[in-house]
């Protein structure tokens, strides 16, 4: 296998983040069709800024909205209020009107769920394939000479072997799924993913394995990550920064190890005391 091609140029402004979001407030509805009645909020007025490169955290209880902030960026949701922006230039929110492409190619998403988020009729091969041909992707981007040798580079890249290629994905771990997933994701070059909840369904070894591939294709692909999780532990492992999200807000933020040791909100202290312990 080919190496990897690294070391992008980055094309926004200098100083401008990757990715940013002011003042985002997006609700669901009730009853049929888009004139329900509104509920209450799920995103209170989030500011969020992911850097070039960096890897950060976004931890909170189940139903804090953390997994519906991750939507939003995605472009999955409607605002209510608020601007996403790439690289300083504004992107579309919700179905329509659609982002352009390029924009998607740019910020790719991993599911906590490998199996639900790959298409059971799809060869791992064709999943591999398909998003770069349809992107116009080089397959030397990703260290192979031609659109037939990708999956393989890929499968190698995320540390599987290349004869997984011709399974379907009903016939994999589930951590073998996952790094499929990975691995389709990574395929279009992006310059961020966002995980939500990527290593939950996974024992404790195989997650370790997932998270220390992410650190790896963080460091040799340029990568910034925003990484979704219940756990702060999991997100020690991964993430430079973290926020603590908490009904809908981002209520404090700091590295992790500051956070672990000196939480300043009370939904962080129940974080750190689920933290499962040793004796």
């Amino acid at each position: 296998m080919g190496e990897v091609a690294s070391g992008r140029t980055a094309s926004g402004v200098p100083g401008t983040p990757l990715l940013s979001a002011r003042g985002l407030w997006v609700s669901y509805r009730g009853g049929s069709g888009v004139r329900g009645t509104s509920q209450e909020p799920v995103l209170k007025g989030v500011d969020l800024d992911l850097e070039r490169g960096a890897a950060l955290g976004l931890v909170g209880e189940s139903g804090s909205g953390k997994t519906t902030l991750l939507l939003s960026l995605l472009g999955f949701l409607p605002l209510d209020q608020g601007t996403i922006q790439l690289d300083g230039e504004r992107m579309p929110a919700g179905t329509r009107p659609r982002r352009s492409r390029e924009q998607r190619r740019r910020i790719q998403p991993v599911f906590q769920s490998a199996l639900e988020s790959l298409n059971p009729r799809l060869k791992v091969g064709s999943a591999l394939t398909e998003p770069p041909r349809v992107h116009g992707i080089d397959p030397n981007a990703m260290g192979a000479s031609r659109l037939e040798e990708l999956p393989t580079a890929l499968l190698e890249l995320v540390g599987l072997d290349g004869s997984l290629a011709g399974r379907y994905p009903r016939e994999l771990s589930g951590g073998e799924r996952q790094r499929v997933a990975i691995a389709r994701a990574i395929s279009v070059r992006p310059e961020a993913l966002l995980l939500d909840e990527p290593v939950s369904a996974l024992d404790l070894s195989v997650q370790a394995g997932v998270l220390e591939l992410l650190a790896q294709l963080r460091r040799e692909l340029g990568m910034a990550i925003l990484f979704v999780s219940h756990d702060l532990a999991v997100v020690e492992e991964v993430c430079d920064r973290v926020h603590v999200f908490h009904q809908g807000q981002i209520v404090e933020s700091g590295s992790p190890g500051r956070i672990l040791s000196n939480p300043g909100h009370l939904a962080t202290e129940r974080l750190v005391e689920a933290i499962p312990r040793v004796p």
